[in-house]
Protein backbone atom coordinates (compact mmCIF):
# COMPACT_ATOMS: atom_id res chain seq x y z
CA UNK A 1 0.00 0.00 0.00
CA UNK A 2 1.59 3.35 -1.36
CA UNK A 3 -0.25 5.44 1.62
CA UNK A 4 1.25 3.38 4.31
CA UNK A 5 4.83 4.61 3.19
CA UNK A 6 4.33 8.19 2.41
CA UNK A 7 1.36 9.05 5.65
CA UNK A 8 2.17 8.73 8.96
CA UNK A 9 -1.40 7.40 10.56
CA UNK A 10 -0.24 7.95 14.00
CA UNK A 11 0.80 11.70 14.05
CA UNK A 12 -2.74 11.96 11.17
CA UNK A 13 -5.05 10.87 14.48
CA UNK A 14 -2.63 12.65 17.07
CA UNK A 15 -3.93 16.03 14.56
CA UNK A 16 -7.28 15.00 14.59
CA UNK A 17 -7.54 14.08 18.35
CA UNK A 18 -6.26 17.19 19.45
CA UNK A 19 -7.91 19.48 16.82
CA UNK A 20 -11.21 18.40 18.21
CA UNK A 21 -10.15 18.73 21.84
CA UNK A 22 -8.60 22.41 21.05
CA UNK A 23 -12.14 23.25 19.24
CA UNK A 24 -14.07 21.85 21.89
CA UNK A 25 -12.06 23.95 25.12
CA UNK A 26 -12.13 27.57 22.36
CA UNK A 27 -15.62 26.62 21.80
CA UNK A 28 -16.49 26.57 25.54
CA UNK A 29 -14.10 29.57 25.95
CA UNK A 30 -15.87 31.33 23.88
CA UNK A 31 -19.33 30.69 25.11
CA UNK A 32 -18.27 31.47 28.38
CA UNK A 33 -17.55 34.56 27.76
CA UNK A 34 -20.72 35.29 25.62
CA UNK A 35 -22.60 34.46 28.81
CA UNK A 36 -20.37 36.13 30.96
CA UNK A 37 -21.06 39.58 29.05
CA UNK A 38 -24.48 39.14 28.24
CA UNK A 39 -24.89 38.53 32.11
CA UNK A 40 -22.85 41.59 33.29
CA UNK A 41 -25.31 43.80 30.84
CA UNK A 42 -28.09 42.81 32.65
CA UNK A 43 -26.89 42.81 35.91
CA UNK A 44 -25.29 46.45 35.41
CA UNK A 45 -28.66 47.37 34.00
CA UNK A 46 -30.77 46.08 36.95
CA UNK A 47 -27.89 47.71 39.55
CA UNK A 48 -26.54 44.50 41.05
CA UNK A 49 -22.97 45.78 40.63
CA UNK A 50 -21.23 43.01 42.79
CA UNK A 51 -22.35 40.22 41.00
CA UNK A 52 -22.14 41.77 37.41
CA UNK A 53 -18.67 42.45 38.28
CA UNK A 54 -18.34 38.75 38.99
CA UNK A 55 -20.25 37.91 35.55
CA UNK A 56 -17.87 40.58 33.75
CA UNK A 57 -14.77 38.70 35.13
CA UNK A 58 -15.93 35.80 33.80
CA UNK A 59 -16.40 36.95 30.64
CA UNK A 60 -13.06 38.69 30.31
CA UNK A 61 -11.35 35.03 31.47
CA UNK A 62 -13.03 33.43 28.46
CA UNK A 63 -11.60 35.91 26.34
CA UNK A 64 -8.25 35.52 27.88
CA UNK A 65 -8.45 31.68 26.93
CA UNK A 66 -9.86 32.28 23.46
CA UNK A 67 -6.85 34.82 22.57
CA UNK A 68 -4.19 32.67 23.72
CA UNK A 69 -5.54 29.96 22.10
CA UNK A 70 -4.71 32.17 18.87
CA UNK A 71 -1.46 33.35 20.26
CA UNK A 72 -0.57 29.24 20.90
CA UNK A 73 -1.88 28.83 17.35
CA UNK A 74 0.27 31.51 15.29
CA UNK A 75 3.42 30.15 17.75
CA UNK A 76 2.90 26.45 16.51
CA UNK A 77 2.75 27.77 12.89
CA UNK A 78 5.45 29.57 13.52
CA UNK A 79 7.91 27.29 14.35
CA UNK A 80 7.32 24.63 11.67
Amino acid sequence: MLAAKVVEWGKIGQLIYSALGVALAVAIAFSVAVAGGTRFAELRRDGAAARATLWAVLAILGLMVCAAAIVLGIVVMAKK
